[in-house]
């Protein structure tokens, strides 16, 4: 019994870092350079830290605030929450350090952009149609 508990436990934590981790899953540009993207990448990624992945420029998505899927997302890949995170992003953008986001306040117009800009990456509801997008495995 005991091992099956702990088998369990790592499917799950296995489950929870796929593409489809939490209530969302990450997308891409189909141009974006890889398949996958460590968790870490991300987090440096939509920090604005790294505007750069494997030499391609990249451009961060978010959706609005209000939106559960951002909230979720958030919380797991950025470890701070959406109030958090739009001052760092007002500060980046204060500071000259980054241009400001502009979130989208759906999913389809967020998934629209990602189809259109090479390099884009952004994050969806679980459910959402992705045709057209890659859906990125989160490592």
């Amino acid at each position: 019994m005991k091992n099956l508990t702990i088998l369990l436990s790592i499917l799950l934590c296995a489950i929870s870092f796929n593409g489809v981790a939490g209530d969302y899953k990450v997308i891409a540009n189909t141009s974006f350079p890889s398949d996958s993207i460590t968790k870490s990448d991300l987090r440096k990624v939509f920090l604005l830290k790294k505007k750069n992945y494997q030499s391609t420029q990249v451009l961060v998505t978010n959706l609005k605030r209000g939106s559960a899927v951002r909230s979720s997302f958030s919380l797991e890949v950025l470890k701070k929450d959406v109030d958090k995170i739009e001052r760092y992003y007002f500060k980046r953008a204060l500071s000259g350090k980054s241009v400001a986001l502009e979130p989208f306040s759906s999913e389809a117009d967020l998934i629209e952009r990602v189809k259109s800009v090479p390099g884009a990456i952004g994050y969806v509801g679980s459910e959402a149609d992705v045709s057209g997008v890659k859906i990125l495995v989160v490592e």
